[in-house]
């Protein structure tokens, strides 16, 4: 694979963010709900993973107080299990540790094997379960969170 540059988004990347974003989700964020997170949000920060100068990942986290709430990670079919994903998480993690944030939160379904063993890996645990979260299958939510005695990745 190509080099692969990692930056904040910006307000010119949300279309193509839209586009990923509805490639990579069945219930996607709306392009305003994306342009009001990257540009309007102060609590939002969002990682870009760039190949050839084209979006292939994002993921997005809310700093609330002392908290990290991660909002989603997506990366292109064609370069999943490529470690973007793992780069897009170390992004992420960086950032909020810079900030002194070492308390994050996130939901995903438990049937997606791959985000469950990538935040596995970064030492995200199980803490709950949102009872029918998702409204496309009614499939529950896990909630993990990760905690400042997890602040390093996982080998």
């Amino acid at each position: 694979m190509n080099a692969i540059l990692m930056r904040p988004l910006q307000e010119s990347d949300v279309e193509e963010l839209h586009m990923l974003e509805q490639q990579c989700f069945t219930i996607p964020w709306s392009r305003q709900s994306l342009w009001e997170d990257v540009v309007q949000n102060p609590c939002a920060l969002y990682a870009g993973a760039f190949c050839q100068g084209r979006l292939i990942g994002y993921a997005g986290i809310w700093h609330i107080l002392d908290e990290g709430h991660i909002t989603n990670v997506a990366v292109a079919p064609p370069y999943r299990k490529q470690g973007v994903g793992r780069l897009l998480m170390q992004t992420l993690l960086q950032w909020m540790e810079q900030r002194h944030v070492y308390s994050i939160t996130l939901e995903v379904r438990p049937s997606n094997e791959a985000a469950l063993a990538l935040y596995h890996a970064f030492g995200f645990v199980e803490q709950g379960r949102r009872k029918h979260y998702y409204a496309d299958t009614g499939e529950d939510a896990l909630i993990l969170w990760r905690t400042a005695d997890c602040n390093k990745e996982t080998k």
